[in-house]
């Protein structure tokens, strides 16, 4: 599975390469990932099946959190 992160401006190719650049996502970035809107991320994060940090305003989702939820799912 190839994901292109045009959208995001990052020449990030896979979901493993997205792990080995960072180690916190975007809501953005985790939608583009997951193939979500960033309003289901949202709602994912309110009803607490995905852990979310926030930092003031930003909300920031840690990659291994995402790949927890990817893995349990298969």
């Amino acid at each position: 599975m190839v994901l292109i992160l045009f959208a995001l401006g990052r020449n990030l190719t896979t979901p493993k390469e997205v792990k080995m650049k960072k180690s916190l996502l975007t809501v953005k970035e985790v939608s583009v990932w997951l193939n979500l809107t960033e309003r289901s991320v949202y709602r994912l994060i309110q009803s607490g099946k995905v852990k979310a940090i926030r930092l003031g305003r930003l909300i920031r989702i840690k990659t291994d959190d995402i790949n927890d939820i990817i893995n349990s799912s298969k």
